[in-house]
C-alpha cells in the first residue's frame, strides 16, 4: 500500500483501515497474546509509514474467521476498496488466494490484490 500511495497521485488515498485477523484455533491464552502483540507491532509500522505520506490510518486487531472479520470490519467503516497482500511463501499464496477467493464472493467492494 505505501508504494501505491508512493506511485499515486497526491490525495489519490486519503484514509486506510488497516486489519489484522487472529484466528481463534484453539490457542493458548500466551500464543494468543504473544501474536496480537506481533500484529500490533507490523500494523504499528505499517501506519507509521502511511501516516508520513499523509494518509490517516486506523488499525485493529480482531478475532475470530478472517474472511468474516474482513466482511464486518469493510461494512462498519464503509469503506471504498479492500487490499490484500499476498507474500512469496508458496503455502501463503496458497492461503492468501484462497481468503482472497472467499472475500471477493461475499464481498460487493472492488478487491486489490498487493504482492510483495
Amino acid at each position: 500500500i505505501k508504494e501505491y500511495v508512493q506511485q499515486s497521485p497526491h490525495n489519490s488515498l486519503q484514509k486506510c483501515v488497516l486489519l489484522w485477523v487472529v484466528e481463534e484455533k484453539n490457542l493458548q491464552p500466551t500464543l494468543n497474546d504473544n501474536r496480537q502483540e506481533q500484529a500490533q507491532a507490523q500494523l504499528n509500522q505499517a501506519k507509521a509509514e502511511l501516516e508520513a505520506l499523509g494518509v490517516t490510518v486506523t488499525t485493529e486487531i480482531r478475532q475470530g474467521d478472517v474472511v468474516e472479520e474482513v466482511v464486518k470490519t469493510a461494512v462498519e467503516y464503509d469503506i471504498t476498496a479492500i487490499a490484500v497482500a499476498n507474500y512469496h511463501n508458496n503455502l501463503l499464496e496458497w492461503l492468501i488466494s484462497n481468503v482472497s477467493d472467499d472475500i471477493r464472493y461475499r464481498i460487493w467492494f472492488p478487491l486489490l490484490l498487493f504482492s510483495r
